[in-house]
């Protein structure tokens, strides 16, 4: 940079501001296909003399750690100390690893994730963020850095097998300690946890459940690893009492004897690629689409239900046909009387009156499914929908590095 440069005029308290906003994506890009690139905090600490002293004076530059395997534990360590005592955002990400991976590439990566995770476990109480995106023995390696530590700061853990491993065994971890007034955000795909104590969750507000069971919405399964077991757990109130965001995909098809959320302060739900093909599953699907009703639900989203799942959503939806299977919706009784919101996407939808189970919602949003199905009797649905918005979306297609 030239030293005429407008840039070198901007007052320290600009400078901070842009490069927060640089710090929205941690790592910049690598000019190396595959590789990950440098952390924007040392990237801008190599611009300028001046900026150099800046940015390593200024903690927060250094609170977002992105831990890749080009990561090195130096740098790590560099990076650990010049956060002072701010709270941490921590990520541990793995590649997606293609066929041609050998196991010593996997098992070289999962090293590194142990010896950073070491590095880092001396700081868990000032994490505010932990994301971890990774195959399953590196995900061993930093959850047992972590097992009956107290996540004193945590509000958001994101937990997630990389999808070259959607076929490992789902792995389960716990017990784990968190803050309940802190403590907010839980994201699961393929990974199970268990709290220490079911009141962990009394502070959740938002819980999404991806390829995994049901056991953490279940007040019977949530803790096996109770560690006072002279002491019962309560089981005559939910745990997740705050618990108003919840979106479950491709779930398991037992459903919980005991809900361990309160249905009644649910506002958003969102279910995707629900199937069944037994009778049990039908009727465990029924029960859950049941528990709704006693939702004041201001927005839903139905995306992928199809065979069994389906039919079993229009029989309760009140098709008053044996087992649902015709399609047709005949009761003329609202069921989500205070839904505003409604997103259906890829769903084979057969001559449905929405309007008479969703009356009063604002947004409809259609995402691979045809209007005309939706919107059959065009007239009837415009006088009970008059100030409805309708989106028509095409779907993202998925490829390798993400949706285009």
């Amino acid at each position: 940079m030239s030293h005429d440069a407008p840039a070198l005029a901007l007052t320290e308290d600009i400078l901070l501001e842009i490069f927060f906003v640089l710090q929205s994506n941690p790592v910049a890009p690598s000019v190396d296909k595959g590789k990950p690139g440098l952390p924007i905090a040392v990237i801008l600490s190599h611009v300028t003399r001046q900026w150099r002293g800046f940015v390593i004076n200024s903690p927060l530059l250094w609170a977002k750690i992105q831990v890749t395997t080009s990561l090195r534990l130096d740098a790590l360590r560099e990076i650990i100390s010049r956060s002072g005592e701010c709270e941490l955002d921590v990520s541990f990400l793995s590649p997606p690893f293609c066929r041609a991976s050998t196991q010593n590439r996997h098992l070289r990566e999962s090293l590194h994730h142990r010896d950073s995770a070491s590095l880092l476990a001396p700081c868990v109480a000032r994490w505010r963020r932990l994301c971890i995106i990774a195959n399953p023995s590196s995900m061993q390696y930093i959850m047992d850095t972590v097992t009956n530590v107290l996540f004193s700061r945590l509000q958001i853990l994101e937990l997630k097998l990389t999808p070259n491993h959607s076929h490992a065994p789902i792995p389960h971890f716990g017990p784990l300690h968190f803050n309940p007034h802190i403590f907010a955000t839980l994201h699961l795909h393929r990974v199970v946890i268990y709290p220490a104590h079911p009141s962990h969750f009394s502070g959740l507000h938002s819980l999404q459940l991806s390829q995994t069971s049901y056991s953490i919405i279940d007040r019977l399964r949530m803790n096996p690893h109770n560690p006072f077991p002279a002491i019962p757990i309560p089981i005559d109130a939910p745990s997740m009492v705050h618990l108003s965001h919840l979106s479950i995909s491709t779930p398991s098809a037992l459903l919980p004897a005991l809900l361990s959320f309160t249905p009644t302060n649910l506002t958003t739900v969102a279910l995707s690629s629900f199937h069944c093909t037994s009778t049990i599953e039908y009727t465990t699907l029924i029960s859950l689409y049941r528990v709704l009703i006693n939702a004041g639900l201001e927005e839903l989203v139905l995306a992928g239900i199809d065979g069994g799942a389906w039919d079993a959503l229009l029989e309760f939806l009140g098709t008053g046909v044996g087992n649902g299977l015709t399609g047709v919706i005949h009761e003329n009784r609202p069921k989500f009387p205070t839904l505003k919101r409604l997103t259906l996407q890829s769903l084979a939808l057969v001559d449905q009156r929405f309007a008479t189970v969703f009356p009063n919602i604002e947004r409809l949003t259609l995402v691979d499914v045809v209007p005309s199905l939706v919107l059959a009797h065009d007239k009837i649905d415009r006088l009970s929908w008059r100030e409805l918005k309708i989106l028509v979306r095409v779907p993202k297609i998925e490829s390798p590095h993400g949706a285009i």
